[in-house]
């Protein structure tokens, strides 16, 4: 298999921040637009969540597609990342889920070679859920694109939302990825009601689990993308993503 017909694009980012809608919405079609004229382009969608969903959903019959891939519930992300950190990354080494993705894609790619014969194809792999150093380092090795998504407005909804929390306790404009911690305490100090101080434990729990704050330190991106509510500017996302094929798939 000749990897010099493979793109790999990786994003990170915390969840709910916007990771998989700028992926399929705004670099993808940019790339397809720049490309397709010169390659049969075939996106590969996958994450290394889906492996993990996939024999969660196996395992265990009391959860749904629809928990699992389109909206979670906070038990339901509780199962996830205790199945792929604590059960999975602990107990069988932390490339666990990177072999299980790499099998996935050449899987794929082999699969679909055998019905294009003789055709020039560029697949491109797209995983937007990067949560540890290794796995953006995957897409470094394999020569891609790596990215940042930053949203703490986007993320914080999305908290809420999953713990079903329905007030204005928390004001947006004051929150950050690294004050939202100091917030939430605050906040279970000041409570007292037994149902609003489960919810904001377990946004203390969320927000705090090795999953989501691994690459908190971690620099190594091409871009970090500003996700804020109405903003749509990604001029330096666009030079970046032209650069990058011009110098290695139109040269």
């Amino acid at each position: 298999m000749n990897t010099n017909n493979i793109l790999y694009i990786g994003i990170s980012g915390k969840l709910g921040s916007g990771k998989n809608y700028i992926m399929e919405n705004i670099i993808f079609p940019y790339i397809y637009n720049l490309l397709n004229n010169n390659y049969i382009i075939h996106p590969i969608p996958i994450s290394f969540g889906d492996q993990i969903k996939t024999e969660l959903y196996g395992r265990n019959l009391d959860i749904t597609f629809n928990d699992l891939f389109n909206n979670k519930t906070d038990e339901t992300r509780r199962l996830l990342q205790l199945y792929g950190t604590e059960n999975g990354r602990n107990k069988f080494g932390e490339d666990i889920w990177i072999r299980s993705i790499d099998c996935w894609i050449k899987l794929y790619i082999d699969r679909i070679n055998n019905l294009y014969k003789n055709k020039k194809i560029l697949y491109i792999v797209m995983i937007a859920d990067i949560r540890f150093i290794n796995e953006a380092q995957f897409i470094l090795n394999n020569n891609g694109l790596l990215f940042k998504v930053y949203s703490p407005a986007r993320n914080l909804d999305r908290l809420l939302k999953e713990v079903d929390y329905n007030d204005d306790d928390i004001k947006h404009e004051f929150i950050s990825y690294n004050n939202l911690n100091n917030y939430l305490d605050n906040l279970i100090k000041e409570n007292k009601q037994i149902n609003k101080l489960d919810k904001l434990n377990k946004l203390k729990l969320m927000i705090n689990h090795l999953s989501e704050t691994s690459l908190d330190d971690y620099n190594n991106y091409h871009l970090v993308i500003n996700n804020y509510y109405n903003f749509n500017n990604y001029n330096d996302l666009y030079k970046i993503l032209e650069s990058y094929i011009l110098v290695n798939y139109l040269n």
